[in-house]
């Protein structure tokens, strides 16, 4: 009865834990590419204007090109937009 090597079995051992591992990470990585691509490919909803009657003006006025076609009305979108993101919700304030 002949003997193999004890390096050579050791070799082949070793070899087929990496090829079996490289198989895992190759299929690790093929899925997370899978699913990357099928997130970034789902589109955004546009943006909501409930609980935010001004988006319609702020849309109106963010279309503006020229300082002298802005009117008193985006004026006071713009005041009551800054009044919202500087004093937070309403009744946050003490």
């Amino acid at each position: 009865m002949r003997r193999r090597p004890i390096l050579r079995t050791r070799l082949t051992r070793a070899g087929g834990f990496a090829l079996v591992g490289a198989a895992m990470f190759g299929l690790a990585v093929l899925i997370a590419a899978v699913r990357l691509r099928d997130h970034r490919s789902t589109p955004m909803p546009p943006p909501s204007s409930i609980g935010f009657p001004l988006q319609a003006q702020l849309d109106r006025c963010r279309r503006i090109d020229r300082l002298e076609d802005v009117d008193d009305a985006c004026r006071a979108a713009w005041t009551e937009l800054r009044r919202r993101f500087f004093d937070g919700p309403e009744g946050a304030r003490p």
